[in-house]
């Protein structure tokens, strides 16, 4: 059974600009069926526009028109996509990651995928936001990629190399 997370639009963008990475790691789990994606169409909207800033394009050659255009239509074919998320947790310190958060909440996945410190320190012991995301979704995980595909790793067993040459 696959594990279910949301992937927040950077993550996403890192997963488009540079396939061989962390966060291309993590999607390839979605493409292979070890994952199961949640977007929102607020996410899809904030990730459009992302990859069709002039700015975005130049930094990563990747991201052509055909490219952008075939990597969000891979994705929808991907994720699991809601198309009204409520808004239950509101999150004054970054609000245009509320979506990501409510998606989140909405559909009890135990992931959030991210490099944004807004959202990892919401991790953080003592955060009062955190406090108040964790009453709504007490098993909530907030992990950079590095750490999401360790964490869903199995572990590599260890293969006993010692001989007894003594019989």
């Amino acid at each position: 059974m696959p594990l279910h997370a949301v992937f927040d639009t950077v993550t996403l963008l890192q997963a488009a600009a540079t396939p061989s990475g962390p966060a291309g790691g993590c999607l390839r789990l979605v493409a292979e069926g070890h994952v199961t994606l949640h977007m929102s169409e607020d996410g899809f909207a904030e990730l459009e526009d992302v990859l069709g800033r002039a700015k975005v394009r130049k930094r990563f050659p990747l991201l052509t028109d055909e490219g952008v255009t075939a990597f969000v239509h891979g994705l929808r074919s991907l994720a699991d996509v809601a198309n009204a998320v409520p808004i239950a947790f509101r999150y004054e310190r970054d609000p245009d990651d509320e979506h990501i958060l409510n998606l989140a909440v909405a559909t009890k996945v135990p992931f959030v995928v991210t490099r944004d410190k807004d959202l990892l320190d919401l991790m953080a012991e003592g955060n009062p936001a955190g406090r108040a995301l964790t009453a709504l979704h007490p098993d909530l995980q907030i992990l950079d990629p590095v750490s999401f595909l360790a964490s869903i790793a199995p572990p590599t067993p260890i293969e006993d190399t010692s001989s007894d040459d003594s019989a």
